[in-house]
């Protein structure tokens, strides 16, 4: 039986991997995951492994998540991946990017035919997505290097899978290739007649999901609610956590909106029945901020609940061609006047073109019908 091996340091098994894994066991392959023991949030060893095909890699502990001795955590994982490659010479390495180190090491494997065939899953980039010090004289060489070890040996997998095109495009201009976007997806089949077809008008019901950290961008969020504000009253439906989430409510007070606060909500049946009543998902972080597609916007569309948009390239250009909510790229002055113009029958249509939207690009079904077109076994 062929041997696939899925390479994940932080196991990020529900992002892709899942569907990798289910695809290739559909194609005969018998399929074992590598993941870090050390686990990268709880910043504590992993005591009982998640699944029975995954083989816990023993790793360095760290404490801090920008420090050298997490830099050596990812150097030891990826030393060691190497040599169990080497040794046990997989049909197929599907490998996730980063760490950066797992690019450098397998990167030269391949080169060298210890490896034949090799697809890296670039799902995130460092320094790229990283919020602070791009301005920093100091960290320019430290990023510049953080960078070459990611690029230096990637060219020699077979395929480049980048989340989202505004990394494909990035990556185009530092000179890597055979590079195909493949959106990340979430598993879930929402009925078109789940979404309510009638809505109380008279406010705009907002939806904040997620974790309040340093890459939100509360002040644009405030701008918006007191543009809201000049047209109708606003309700922010929280449902969420984080650091910063008192003073990012009290914010949004002050700007003008009342707050209803569910706090972290784990059932996606609960949480769903919620999404559903709002009008529409915040998806807005900082400028700094390296993405095309998140997480987050995934569980709004996923409910065909439309967005107000600052990530730029792909959902910009998604709910630009579905008429799937408002980009705020172009300012922010006129969508009170813009969201106050929509009906109910109006606010109904554009859920509806959001879920479709969902289900043409982030579905298990779209993904499945990518990834085959892709893989030619």
């Amino acid at each position: 039986m062929k041997k696939l091996y899925i390479i994940s340091c932080f196991d990020e098994y529900n992002s892709r991997n899942k569907f990798v894994e289910e695809f290739f066991v559909k194609k005969g392959y018998k399929v074992r995951t590598f993941m870090s023991d050390f686990h990268h949030q709880k910043k504590q060893y992993i005591q009982k492994i998640p699944r029975e095909n995954v083989e816990l890699i023993h790793t360095t502990a760290y404490s801090k998540n920008f420090s050298f001795a997490r830099i050596r955590n990812h150097y030891v994982f990826a030393k060691n991946i190497e040599k169990i490659v080497k040794k046990e010479k997989p049909d197929i390495v599907y490998a996730n990017i980063p760490p950066n180190f797992v690019a450098w090491y397998l990167g030269k494997c391949r080169k060298k035919n210890v490896i034949t065939n090799l697809i890296f899953d670039v799902y995130d980039m460092w320094p790229e997505t990283m919020t602070f010090g791009k301005s920093s004289i100091i960290l320019k060489l430290p990023f510049s290097l953080w960078r070459m070890v990611r690029n230096k040996h990637i060219n020699a997998a077979d395929i480049n899978i980048t989340a989202c095109k505004l990394h494909e495009d990035i990556l185009k201009t530092q000179g890597i290739k055979k590079l195909h976007t493949i959106h990340l997806l979430k598993d879930r089949n929402m009925p078109i007649n789940c979404i309510p077809q009638s809505y109380d008008m008279s406010e705009v019901k907002l939806c904040y999901l997620g974790t309040v950290n340093n890459i939100i961008d509360i002040e644009t969020i405030c701008k918006v609610i007191k543009e809201l504000e000049k047209e109708k009253k606003v309700n922010l439906v929280f449902i969420g956590s984080g650091e910063s989430k008192d003073i990012f409510l009290e914010k949004v007070k002050q700007a003008g909106a009342t707050v209803t606060d569910y706090g972290m909500i784990y059932d996606d049946v609960e949480k769903e029945k919620l999404l559903l009543t709002c009008h529409f998902g915040l998806n807005i972080m900082k400028p700094q901020v390296c993405v095309g597609v998140t997480l987050k916007s995934l569980e709004y569309f996923s409910c065909g609940l439309p967005v107000i948009n600052s990530i730029p390239c792909d959902t910009e250009n998604f709910v630009n061609e579905y008429q799937a909510g408002f980009n705020v790229s172009n300012g922010i002055g006129n969508i009170g006047k813009m969201i106050n113009d929509i009906t109910s029958e109006k606010l109904y249509q554009m859920k509806t073109n959001t879920l479709k939207m969902f289900k043409e690009n982030f579905s298990v079904e779209h993904f499945y019908s990518e990834f085959n077109s892709l893989i030619q076994l």
